[in-house]
């Protein structure tokens, strides 16, 4: 994990808009100008901001700019659009409600839709299982005919079990 910055030296360098989510830079640095720092996003379409020898992500420094606390455990950005680092867009929350807030499946699965899988007999698909996680164990939620329908019953219980979720 990455040592929380000075804030007070993160307020000298740079201001930023809690409503915009975007850091200016207050005075120049090498090859660095002052005005709205532009960053590319990586491949996870996180944004980032170096500073003092160390590289942060933005929405950690948010975060603590506002807060003057360096969070502990994940950030989460409640729409799902990491490169959107307003304060009415992130978070602090614990791994768990991080997962809990997931939109989309993993790439392994095999239906493309989260919280749902196919139910396979004698090599053909006989239907689509739902299920949720729900404090570590697995609850299953039913099996349907149709992706949508097994969606639809994963959604519901998601918004009843996933008090982190924005669904």
């Amino acid at each position: 994990m990455i040592k929380a910055p000075s804030l007070q030296r993160l307020r000298e360098l740079f201001h930023y808009d809690p409503a915009t989510g975007v850091f200016t830079r207050l005075h120049a640095s090498g090859n660095r100008r002052p005005g709205p720092v532009t960053a590319k996003p990586d491949a996870h379409g996180y944004t980032y901001l170096h500073f003092d020898g160390v590289t942060y992500r933005q929405h950690r420094l948010a975060y603590f700019y506002v807060t003057g606390e360096w969070p502990n455990g994940p950030i989460d950005h409640i729409n799902a659009a990491r490169g959107v680092n307003a304060m009415s867009e992130i978070r602090a929350v614990t791994n768990a409600m991080n997962n809990q807030n997931r939109r989309k499946a993993n790439r392994n699965n095999s239906t493309g839709v989260l919280g749902v899988s196919k139910k396979v007999w004698k090599g053909r698909v006989v239907g689509f299982a739902a299920r949720i996680c729900i404090d570590s164990k697995l609850k299953n939620l039913g099996t349907f005919r149709t992706k949508a329908e097994a969606h639809a019953v994963y959604v519901a219980a998601k918004r009843e079990y996933h008090p982190g979720n924005t669904l």
